[in-house]
């Protein structure tokens, strides 16, 4: 238990390499059967990219239909954690939408307490907002930010990146790329919550059969 304090484990990391502990100390092979079952019941909840992200602000059901009907909701949210984002016109003119609608997102955002106002500025609240791969939303939600992004894909800059590569390969070597996606995405979500907020971006990892 120590050990795992030392080398920083998450909760989810700990419990795995206790159980495997407890595997090579069981005494008989019906236990080490057993424990075996419930390390690999780990790893599979490692797999969820739910696992790898800070927990979300629990909101209701019909604020998730709003707030994932576009990305207009999540990109203005987002916004005002760059200080010079935090009016009403600044966010506006940013993401190209009139002052009515970007009034409408705004009171939607603070009305469910994802933004903070203060004397007519906004801030961004709860950290997170992440969407489960089993929700209803998720297909919408990849969808919003993928249309979004087509719109760019004519002018990428040199500091960004766009790529796509079909593959031939085996099973093992596809399990073995999506646990590399995993560790990145997590690693990019502690390197994110390190960083200060001075621009909006998207990350968009697609790894699918075809």
């Amino acid at each position: 238990c120590a050990l795992c304090e030392y080398f920083g484990m998450s909760p989810l990391e700990k419990d795995y390499f206790m159980k495997c502990v407890e595997i090579e100390r069981a005494g008989t092979s019906n236990l080490q059967i057993l424990l075996m079952r419930q390390r690999d019941e780990i790893r599979a909840r490692s797999a969820q990219v739910a696992n790898r992200v800070p927990k979300a602000k629990a909101i209701t059901e019909d604020e998730r239909a709003i707030f994932y009907s576009s990305w207009q909701y999540s990109a203005v949210r987002l916004l005002t954690s760059i200080s010079e984002f935090q009016t009403l016109d600044a966010l506006a003119s940013r993401l190209s939408l009139t002052k009515k609608r970007t009034r409408e997102v705004l009171e939607f955002l603070t009305s469910c307490g994802l933004c903070i106002e203060d004397q007519g500025r906004f801030q961004m609240g709860p950290l997170n907002t992440h969407v489960e791969a089993n929700s209803p939303w998720v297909a919408r939600h990849h969808l919003n930010w993928r249309t979004k992004l087509l719109n760019q894909m004519e002018k990428i800059c040199d500091d960004e990146l766009v790529f796509t590569a079909p593959i031939s390969l085996d099973v093992a070597a596809q399990t073995e790329i999506k646990r590399i996606l995993l560790d990145t995405i997590e690693r990019v979500g502690k390197t994110v919550r390190d960083a200060p907020s001075t621009q909006l971006a998207c990350l968009c990892i697609d790894w699918l059969r075809i």
